[in-house]
C-alpha cells in the first residue's frame, strides 16, 4: 500500500458539520482483480478502531473517478496521461 494525499472527515447524517478524523490513508492496486483499495481507520463510537475500504472497480468505477478527477485538475490530469503515454511510468 501507498501513502496517499487525502483527508477523511466524519458527520452524522443529521449533523451538518464534517469532523476531521484522519490524514493517514493509503492506496494499493491489485492487479489481478484490476480495481483500486483506498484504506483508512477511524475511530470506533465505542473505543477501539474501524478498518475501512473503498474498493472502486475497473470499468465503471474508474470512468468516474477519472472524470471527478479531469472536473477538478484538467491540466494535472493531461500532464499526468501525457506522462505515462511517453513511457515515463510511476515506480511501483
Amino acid at each position: 500500500m501507498k501513502p496517499l494525499n487525502a483527508k477523511v472527515y466524519r458527520s452524522g447524517e443529521t449533523v451538518s458539520q464534517w469532523h476531521h478524523e484522519t490524514d493517514s490513508v493509503s492506496i494499493h492496486q491489485y492487479r489481478s482483480e484490476k480495481n483500486i483499495q483506498i484504506s483508512f481507520k477511524l475511530a470506533s463510537k465505542g473505543g477501539g478502531v474501524t478498518d475501512v475500504a473503498v474498493r472502486i472497480e475497473s470499468g465503471a468505477g474508474f470512468d468516474t473517478l477519472l472524470n471527478e478527477m479531469w472536473k477538478a485538475d484538467p491540466d494535472r490530469v493531461v500532464a499526468l496521461m501525457a506522462r505515462q503515454l511517453n513511457g515515463h511510468f510511476w515506480p511501483d
